[in-house]
């Protein structure tokens, strides 16, 4: 939550930023309220607000619609649209305004003005469209390694509870046949093993505390198995509370332990 809220308010700064660069950059001296009265600061406001929406609409629809589905053509027009009204809504909408006070300068005629503002917008429209394209491309990375860990989480769970199930079953049976005290014990904790393994295990993370029982249950299931026959030392060292942890991630490692360190 935190994280959005953050982006969000880092894309309203940057937006608000770019939109007043049209007056801080606008010919004159200082900053005041006759500036935002000039045609020409207008216009550039107008095209740099255009600049924005274009940013947004790339980024928010036209990329993951039209791009990223090989809609190429589609895409392609879809640029050329507003690169048209990028280029040319701000001149239509706020024309060129000289007199006598603001004659056009000498060396400015109508075709070389008219070339200057394209080439301007144009040069605005590249910057928006590579900044989107580099920003949906790296969402669209990260979305992609994020389903790619999910999936092999998923099958490393998949793995990981079939085997833990077997392994502990035989330790519980091997327990029974000695006619263990412990049986009973061990019963309750492989119960209270595959209810988290069912319940909780099926979520993007769970409680580091909760993780930790778990291992504690399996050491503690280990150590009825082998009695006193081998020395097991399991500690927790750190706080553990208030933090998060993909679940059975380390159930692995234990129970590596024990079958090449044990048996």
């Amino acid at each position: 939550m935190k994280s959005k809220t953050s982006k969000v308010l880092a894309h309203i700064t940057g937006c608000a930023a770019f939109l007043v660069l049209p007056i801080l950059f606008a010919p004159g001296r200082g900053i005041s309220l006759s500036i935002l009265r000039n045609a020409h600061t207008q216009r550039e406001m107008l095209g740099y607000f255009l600049l924005v929406l274009f940013f947004y609409l790339n980024f928010l629809v036209l990329i993951p619609k039209l791009y990223f589905k090989k809609r190429y053509f589609v895409f392609a027009g879809a640029m050329l649209v507003c690169l048209i009204a990028i280029t040319f809504i701000p001149p239509y909408f706020i024309p060129h305004q000289f007199s006598k006070n603001m004659p056009m300068p000498p060396e400015l005629g109508q075709g070389k003005l008219l070339l200057f503002e394209l080439g301007h917008n144009f040069f605005g429209f590249l910057v928006a469209l590579f900044v989107s394209m580099t920003m949906s491309i790296n969402n669209k990375w990260k979305q992609v390694q994020e389903e790619k860990l999910a999936t092999e989480l998923s099958y490393l769970k998949a793995q990981i509870n079939p085997h833990f199930l077997f392994n502990t079953l035989n330790s519980i049976y091997a327990m029974a046949i000695e006619k263990s005290d412990h049986t009973a014990t061990a019963v309750v904790k492989l119960s209270g093993m595959m209810r988290y393994v069912i319940t909780e295990a099926h979520d993007d993370y769970v409680a580091l505390e909760k993780e930790i029982d778990y291992l504690g249950d399996y050491v503690e299931l280990q150590k009825m198995r082998l009695e006193n026959t081998v020395e097991v030392v399991y500690e927790v060292n750190g706080p553990v509370s208030g933090k998060q942890i993909a679940p059975l991630v380390l159930i692995p490692f234990v129970e590596n332990a024990f079958k090449y360190g044990v048996n």
